[in-house]
């Protein structure tokens, strides 16, 4: 079972080659993991062997990030919509403390990630 953050690159600044590894760089997973998960998960690993491009890691470095935000001429900031879901699964048992700590991280790399709660199918019919 697998709970994740997809971003769309249609949207603003989330098109950039510079600014979604940003956003991996920011983001602290392991403290995401203990918050919603304590000691029942592990981080997932990706589908791809290494050496493959595909399989770059982010360790969570929020100087980089911002130093690759600076980059991307976004230094300022970027105002991000967070959509989330409201209620909790097996895979994801507390979306809002996930999409909590998401915002936290991202507030110190001067990204504004709003919430948005959703139900599930207000949330697909959005994304289609």
């Amino acid at each position: 079972m697998t709970a994740f953050v997809a971003v769309n690159t249609r949207r603003h600044g989330l098109g950039s080659r510079v600014v979604r590894p940003a956003i991996n760089l920011a983001s602290d997973r392991d403290t995401y993991m203990k918050a919603l998960f304590g000691t029942t998960a592990i981080r997932a690993t990706k589908p791809y062997f290494r050496g493959m491009k595909a399989n770059t890691s982010y360790a969570y470095d929020p100087a980089l990030a911002k130093r690759l935000l600076a980059r991307a001429r976004m230094a300022n900031g970027l105002s991000l919509t967070n959509r989330t879901l409201s209620t909790g699964s097996t895979l994801n048992p507390n979306p809002k403390v996930g999409a909590k700590l998401l915002q936290t991280d991202l507030t110190k790399v001067c990204i504004d990630a709003r919430i948005k709660t959703l139900e599930w199918g207000v949330l697909l019919h959005g994304i289609r």
